[in-house]
């Protein structure tokens, strides 16, 4: 019988909140700005390394792992794994990252998924970068450690959060995790951290780069005016909005949908409705 090890993003916004605000009292607030600069410069160049695994795994693969899919509402069949007779994790509903454990290693779980590994993903946290899968227009972090014959993995969606009509949440993807809330934008003015830095950690060529994968219908990129377009899901309804966020490379700022037609501008220490 197959295992399942299954992701929600139920508490995705919570935990986003709770995430951010330990990040902040992380800062040092004088060098915030310079010390941005200072991994953009040294990183710009490998940001995104794409490249393909050589071999394949021959063992026997009868498990897998499930997670969320930001577009589909529903948890779906990501990675192939070996799990008989071993301790898979700990099952724990509304999480957004599972952990699960293998006696494959981490070279023969790279194998074994190689039609959906597409390279690394450096984040202005991960310097080093994590494993990237790319799967029905959904971008996944696969993470794992050995420990003799063990090896622990973590696997979560890549997606990213804003509010919708004041008590709503719409998902979307963006490299690492954003979280855009008028209830924190404070918390970054105050330790003097860019809200967008997460972002322009990247130069637009990154962007384009993470992007292009993506079907036309749930992603656009205007380079010569360097804008991407991103579709969303709403959590309440299970509605896609198309062009739901806009990351607005060239003014530093990221646009979102809001109910009646109107549009939150996200800048670095403020935001405002319109």
């Amino acid at each position: 019988m197959k295992k399942k090890i299954i992701i929600g993003v139920s508490s995705l916004f919570i935990v986003g909140l709770l995430f951010l605000g330990i990040k902040c009292l992380f800062y040092e607030s004088d060098d915030t700005s310079e010390r941005v600069r200072n991994m953009n410069a040294k990183y710009v160049d490998s940001l995104i390394e794409t490249f393909s695994i050589e071999g394949e795994y021959r063992g026997n693969m009868p498990d897998y792992v499930e997670a969320d899919a930001w577009n589909e509402g529903k948890n779906v069949n990501v990675i192939k794994v070996k799990l008989e007779g071993e301790k898979s994790g700990v099952y724990e509903p509304g999480a957004s990252i599972h952990y699960f454990s293998t006696r494959m290693t981490p070279d023969e779980l790279l194998k074994a998924n190689k039609d959906i590994f597409v390279g690394k993903l450096k984040t202005v946290f991960n310097k080093t970068g994590c494993n990237l899968l790319f799967k029905n227009n959904n971008y996944y972090e696969l993470t794992s450690t050995s420990d003799k014959a063990i090896t622990h993995c973590s696997l979560r969606c890549i997606n990213s959060s804003a509010v919708y009509n004041k008590d709503e949440t719409v998902v979307f993807q963006m490299p690492g995790e954003n979280y855009f809330d008028v209830k924190i934008v404070d918390s970054y003015k105050e330790n003097k951290v860019d809200l967008l830095e997460g972002i322009y950690f990247y130069q637009f060529k990154d962007l384009k780069e993470f992007y292009k994968r993506f079907d036309k219908k749930y992603c656009s990129i205007d380079e010569e005016n360097q804008i991407i377009r991103i579709a969303g899901r709403n959590l309440s309804t299970h509605k896609i909005i198309k062009d739901f966020a806009t990351i607005d490379y060239k003014n530093h700022r990221v646009i979102t949908k809001e109910s009646r037609g109107r549009k939150a501008y996200w800048e670095s220490d403020k935001v405002y409705i319109k």
